[in-house]
């Protein structure tokens, strides 16, 4: 996911803003960086710019509810079950 503020260039690379690491958007056309959506519960993303977010594969958890895109940024935040 992307989004623009400012007047558009024509060139995407240098007016888009890409939603940040443990963040997502399906938003088309988004003009706020209030479209980018933390990573649910189960989750993660360890990419910019991503429109979907990874689900912890077997034998590990996130359990947080969308509070901080830090805790949804890598694999390494699905906890492995013990």
């Amino acid at each position: 996911g992307k989004y623009l503020t400012n007047v558009a260039t024509g060139v995407e690379s240098e007016a888009c803003t890409n939603c940040g690491i443990g963040k997502y958007s399906t938003t088309s056309a988004a003009s706020s960086e209030g479209t980018c959506t933390i990573c649910p519960q189960g989750s993660y993303t360890d990419m910019e710019s991503s429109t979907s977010c990874a689900i912890c594969p077997a034998g590990r958890y996130n359990s947080d509810d969308s509070t901080s895109a830090s805790l949804h940024n890598s694999l390494s935040t699905c906890s492995i079950c013990s």
